[in-house]
């Protein structure tokens, strides 16, 4: 940050023709901010004239200044002094032979306004200077004086505010571009293993669940005692009938039954079997016409 000051000097005191020092103030802003360390500076412009060449050397004077305070009334009142600092500074001393020869050198450059017979002054006034939290203790405006025994004359003068960055400041202030594409990767990257990790999480938590529901269905299925319906058509009560009846007549009268009897009552039996297994399907109707065929075949045949 850099502030250009605009010097004056005090022509009158007590009603007298005086000359004094030249000093300035300048405003700040708000671009200075608390527990940030920085290195504050002056550039001084000035003419290689022979007052100045004489005044050897001067003193620069530099005072920051907190923000004004707001009265009742909306006035402005005094400010505060939070750092103060003085530094002394010379022009480069040349030799008139050297300094004539110079002058010769560069006379190309004079004459078509490249160049002025000017010297610039970078005077350091504080290092690593940090100020404190709170809008009170950062400066809101700084006051410059030049004192000389002599009557000086500048060309210009400015106020340079260097910010000294530390760690991820340093590394984001030096190297944007790689910054800008490490720190995007990064970001990127951990967005996505995140959603991942995530996603995992939340797709093995609802599979659990549906497994379980499942399977609580599924046992509650087994467990269930649901009635079955069983229908019975005329013609299987019809031959369940019958076959009890022959089995009465066999157990009465003590005659063992013929084979074919025998096999007649074990179809029975099986059709008994098949009726309840195969009840509703196609085998049942079969079975019962099976039987029937036995039967009216066994009651042809002759008797011996």
């Amino acid at each position: 940050m850099t502030r250009a000051v605009t010097l004056m000097r005090d022509q009158q005191q007590y009603g007298e023709q005086r000359d004094g020092h030249p000093w300035g103030i300048t405003a700040l802003g708000a671009d200075l901010v608390s527990l940030q360390q920085y290195d504050v500076s002056i550039s001084l412009k000035l003419p290689r004239t022979p007052e100045n060449l004489a005044a050897g050397n001067f003193m620069l004077d530099l005072a920051l200044l907190s923000p004004p305070q707001s009265s009742m009334m909306g006035a402005n009142t005094s400010t505060s002094l939070i750092a103060h600092s003085r530094r002394p500074a010379i022009l480069t001393y040349t030799s008139p032979l050297m300094d004539t020869a110079h002058t010769l050198a560069r006379m190309p450059l004079y004459l078509i306004g490249w160049q002025r017979e000017a010297e610039t002054l970078h005077v350091p006034m504080f290092e690593n200077i940090e100020f404190a939290r709170g809008w009170r203790n950062v400066p809101g405006s700084l006051r410059l004086e030049i004192q000389s025994r002599e009557q000086m004359q500048v060309y210009d003068v400015e106020v340079r505010f260097l910010a000294k960055f530390s760690g991820l400041r340093w590394l984001m202030y030096r190297w944007r571009l790689l910054s800008f594409f490490t720190f995007t990767s990064m970001f990127w990257s951990v967005s996505m293993i995140t959603s991942t990790i995530v996603w995992l999480l939340l797709s093995q938590y609802w599979g659990s669940r549906v497994e379980g529901d499942r399977r609580m269905k599924s046992e509650k299925t087994e467990d269930g005692d649901t009635p079955i319906k069983e229908e019975y058509d005329e013609a299987s009560i019809k031959n369940e009938d019958d076959a009890a009846r022959q089995e009465e007549i066999e157990q009465t009268t003590n005659i063992a039954p013929l084979n074919n009897e025998t096999e007649e009552a074990e179809s029975i039996r099986a059709i008994r079997y098949d009726s309840d297994s195969g009840r509703g399907t196609a085998f049942d109707g079969y079975n019962i016409l099976g039987a029937q065929r036995r039967r009216s075949h066994m009651s042809d045949l002759p008797e011996s």
